[in-house]
């Protein structure tokens, strides 16, 4: 029996023992006994136009997306250097559908002879394909598989046909390899898959990315959708679950089948989708009611993507790496959270030992793991368009759809769940800034809030809360002092609710809450939330514990700021007295109580007593400290100024200034805003000559210079306290008049600074401005111009021109253009700054309301009225709504609205204005302050206007 010719050879298909011969126009089976010859014609290729494969049918209100005029576009400009088009996203956002529509629309208008449809999942269900299309082509002889599937490929790139070849759904790149269809002009090749590996994108082939439905495009399919069942719906909550499911075209056409099987409206199905007892799975139909022949619900979708993803190197990271992702903010999660130590713990301790076992190469289980480990975990979780990253920027973030997360989250284990969420709360303390960092901070804090959101109640059990004590420091670090309040407060019934009103972190956060009422200015509510926590912590640890003294500490330093020094005093020496029975007079927390009743004391005007209290204190702080301590050297600056105040002036009354327990003017009196004060008291309680000021500045020059050689012959020129006795120095010679010995000590100290701290360091920055403040006030203005703008163009390469430094800096260099007279350049300016800062910061921060007022006084000067009117109203909505009418600074923009009401021509208006004003400062001031009287007189005047 001859072979010849023969192009295939095997056993009998009846496993008889006899050979099989497959040849181009014969099958041949037989033995050396027997011989079977068949002889058939030739297949010949079908005429006209060939469909392989069934293309999905379009999804019931199909939204037209710009994917497919790109589409059309690319495969229709005859180039064949871009005949291959490879469409990528997200799984679930319409990449099938899209080809489908376009397939469809090619083969409707009669553009190609032959269409093949591939289901890509595989490399053995592409193989699949070709051979059967080749077959189907009658261009395929082989009967291995592989050849045959070569052999259509070689096909197609010589026939004459014109041929659309869709690869849909690729799971992996690699299974292309050696089957990627030809370039040929009368071909086109379409490719939808959830990667976007560079292998995807190379010679000859282009990416189009397929976004999210816009709002109006998931609004539109929701409402068609239930039209077509003959459901009507709230517009709004049609928008509010499009934006809940993140436009994302699977879910939504899931969620709309879901809420109509089971009778919802859309007001329904979201609070089921926002209960965190349901998981996503539960709140999606059933395999079953899936809509428009859907195989998978959401949560399933991304299964394969996962598993693919953990597969590529560095193998069993890319999961892991998503269950943190899962718990921080969907919109914005900062690289350097995702990269850190406290990150790479987990991952080491979560990797699947299955997927590392698999991984080619093998990992090596000696190795740890390193911040690029974790980079190419978040590249693979990129790859399968898992995550996005934000890069080319300075500080890249990781964007995560927020189904992505619910659905990772849903997959954890109770014991794994605790781990992530210890985990993100750790890296986020472990990387959030020391210093507020608008933009950073901002981050930060989203991160959090989003942590707290989705980790709940286990947050507080796992001992992770401390990233919403860290939040709320940011917020007041960043000058966002009602939301910082609003933040405490909510952070306290947690709290309470989690760990009980008398747990230890219960009063810390009771105690941040209280001192950012205070620094938003509603010092009565702080003064009254310590009193209420400082009575707990008694009844329940006693007055000698140490967070009831930290609180004594604290609400004696209040009161003294609030104006009541004798209580301050007061509750010092009480607090001392406890102190000395139970640490002893040599404990470091009484010598630090000692030193405040000083300050205090002197603060009251008893400056003998406080300069004997305060040199005993320094006494004992050299022999427990040691000389060259910082709070040794601290307390000897102080109390070197003390002595030359404490001094009379040659031919200067002696008296004593009696002690002060309230003030006139309502909480103006604090130790931050003493030294008019200090002034007067050191001048016997009355306002000092210039002779009087000018002799004292003189005595403390001279008294500052000898402390500052003593501490450089003791602790040399780069210690701290020699650069802030330098500080001190420079601050005296200016009040003293000596404004040249001032600039030239302020400039060797910015030397010192630079050299020692570094020119980027806040005291460094801080010297920088003083410097340009004493150029502007001694008449150098040209010089402090150019500082300044030195200043602010460094604090940009720092910090970016979003930082609120850098718009701090930029906000006094336009009130050095109204002062020298460019004042239309300086309201356009400050117009110009009040755009930006309430973009970055908000309505509600305080330097927006700063700005706002002071582009109101401005508009007003410049014979604006109308403008400075329309800014104050602003200004005194957003101050009612987060200061509440009685704070100073509320009376105050009242106070200026009516005035500018009143230039305006409004008298009837200005007139509201004040008698709402006198309302409030009778019921805060009381009808007999001065500045009640003060009103009245002017709502007097306004009525005498009126004729009333």
């Amino acid at each position: 029996m001859t072979r010849s010719g023969a192009s295939d050879g095997g056993r009998s298909p009846d496993g008889t023992g006899g050979d099989v011969f497959l040849g181009p126009n014969a099958l041949i089976i037989g033995d050396d006994a027997t011989q079977i010859n068949n002889y058939y014609v030739s297949p010949q290729p079908p005429e006209g136009f060939v469909q392989i494969g069934v293309i999905p049918r379009e999804a019931d209100h199909f939204q037209f997306r710009t994917a497919i005029d790109d589409l059309d576009v690319a495969l229709s400009r005859g180039d064949a250097a871009v005949l291959c088009q490879v469409v990528s996203g997200i799984g679930g956002v319409g990449k099938t559908q899209i080809a489908a529509h376009y397939a469809r629309h090619r083969r409707d208008a009669r553009d190609v002879d032959l269409l093949l449809w591939v289901n890509a999942r595989s490399r053995d269900a592409i193989v699949s394909a070709y051979v059967q299309a080749g077959r189907r082509m009658a261009c395929v002889t082989s009967n291995d598989v592989e050849e045959a599937a070569q052999e259509f490929l070689t096909c197609l790139e010589t026939t004459d046909r014109r041929w659309l070849i869709v690869l849909d759904d690729l799971a992996d790149p690699g299974d292309l390899r050696r089957l990627w269809p030809p370039r040929h002009p009368a071909g086109r090749v379409l490719v939808t898959t959830r990667r976007r590996d560079s292998v995807l994108t190379g010679t000859g082939r282009q990416a189009i990315t397929v976004g999210l439905f816009s709002p109006e495009q998931a609004t539109a399919y929701l409402a068609a959708t239930l039209a077509a069942h003959r459901r009507d719906d709230d517009p709004e909550q049609m928008r509010g679950l499009a934006e809940d499911l993140g436009h994302l075209p699977l879910a939504l056409a899931q969620a709309a089948a879901y809420l109509m099987d089971r009778g919802l409206d859309c007001s329904a199905y979201r609070r089921r989708l926002r209960d965190s007892r349901l998981t996503l799975r539960e709140v999606l139909p059933e395999d079953s009611s899936l809509p428009d022949e859907q195989l998978a619900t959401v949560a399933a979708t991304w299964s394969l993507s996962i598993e693919l993803a953990d597969r590529l190197a560095p193998a069993g990271l890319a999961r892991p790496m998503l269950e943190l992702a899962g718990l921080l903010d969907a919109n914005g999660i900062p690289v350097a959270v995702l990269t850190c130590p406290a990150t790479l713990a987990y991952l080491s301790a979560q990797r699947d030992p299955a997927a590392r076992a698999a991984a080619d190469p093998p990992v090596r289980d000696d190795r740890d793991l390193t911040a690029d480990d974790a980079r190419d975990a978040l590249r693979c979780l990129y790859r399968l368009h898992l995550v996005d990253i934000a890069s080319g920027a300075a500080d890249e973030i990781v964007r995560v759809h927020g189904l992505i997360q619910r659905a990772t989250r849903d997959q954890l284990a109770t014991d794994r769940f605790d781990r992530a969420v210890q985990a993100a709360s750790e890296a986020l303390l472990e990387v959030w800034p020391a210093t507020g960092q608008f933009a950073d901070d901002e981050a930060f804090r989203v991160n959090a809030t989003a942590l707290s959101a989705n980790a709940g109640a286990r947050l507080w059990a796992l001992d992770a809360h401390r990233v919403l004590v860290r939040t709320g420091h940011s917020l007041g670090e960043a000058r966002f002092l009602a939301s910082a309040v609003a933040h405490w407060e909510q952070t306290r019934h947690a709290s309470e609710e989690n760990l009980g009103a008398d747990h230890r972190e219960t009063w810390a956060v009771r105690y941040h809450l209280a001192l950012a009422q205070w620094t938003a200015g509603d010092h009565a509510t702080a003064l009254s939330s310590l009193a209420d926590l400082l009575a707990d912590q008694i009844r329940v640890v006693g007055t000698e514990h140490p967070r009831t003294s930290v609180t004594r500490t604290r609400l004696a330093e209040l009161l003294g700021q609030s104006g009541d020094q004798a209580g301050a005093i007061r509750d010092f020496e009480a607090l001392l007295a406890d102190q000395v029975r139970t640490l002893g007079t040599d404990h470091l927390q009484t010598v630090a109580t000692r030193r405040r009743l000083a300050i205090w004391r002197w603060t009251a005007g008893h400056r003998a007593d406080a300069v004997r209290i305060l040199q005993a204190v320094l006494t004992d702080q050299e022999r427990l400290l040691g000389s060259d301590d910082r709070a040794t050297q601290a307390t000897r600056r102080l109390l070197t100024e003390w002595r030359v105040w404490a001094e009379s002036p040659p031919g200067a009354a002696e008296t004593e200034a009696p002690p002060r327990t309230e003030t006139k003017r309502r909480n103006r009196r604090t130790v931050r805003r003493s030294k008019a004060r200090t002034l007067r008291l050191a001048a016997g309680g009355r306002a000092p000559t210039p002779d009087e000021t000018r002799w004292r500045a003189r005595e403390l020059i001279a008294s500052l210079k000898e402390l500052l050689a003593e501490q450089l012959r003791a602790l040399g020129a780069d210690h701290p306290e020699v650069l802030a006795t330098r500080a001190q120095l420079a601050a005296r010679q200016w009040q003293a008049g000596d404004r040249a010995g001032a600039l030239n000590t302020t400039e060797e100290l910015l030397a010192e600074q630079s050299r020692v701290l570094g020119p980027e360091h806040a005291d460094t920055l801080a010297t920088r401005r003083r410097l340009a403040k004493r150029l502007w006030e001694g008449g150098r203005r040209a010089d402090a111009l150019a500082a300044l703008k030195d200043l602010h163009a460094l604090q940009v390469h720092m910090l970016g021109s979003d930082h609120v430094d850098p718009m701090n800096t930029h906000r006094q260099l336009i009130e050095w253009q109204w002062q020298i007279g460019n004042r239309g350049g300086a309201v356009q300016a400050t117009e110009t700054l009040l755009a930006k800062q309430r973009r970055l910061l908000g309505p509600d921060h305080a330097d927006v309301m700063a700005t706002r007022r002071r582009l109101a006084q401005w508009q007003g000067q410049l014979g604006n009225p109308e403008r400075a009117v329309e800014l104050l109203e602003e200004l005194l909505a957003q101050q009612l709504r987060t200061l509440g009418p009685s704070h100073p600074r509320t009376r105050v923009t009242r106070r200026q609205l009516a005035q500018w009401r009143k230039a305006a021509g409004d008298l009837a208006g200005a007139l509201n204005d004040t008698e709402a004003l006198l309302a409030e400062q009778v019921r805060v001031l009381g009808p007999e302050h001065p500045d009640t009287v003060q009103t009245r007189r002017h709502a007097d005047a306004l009525r005498n206007d009126l004729g009333r």
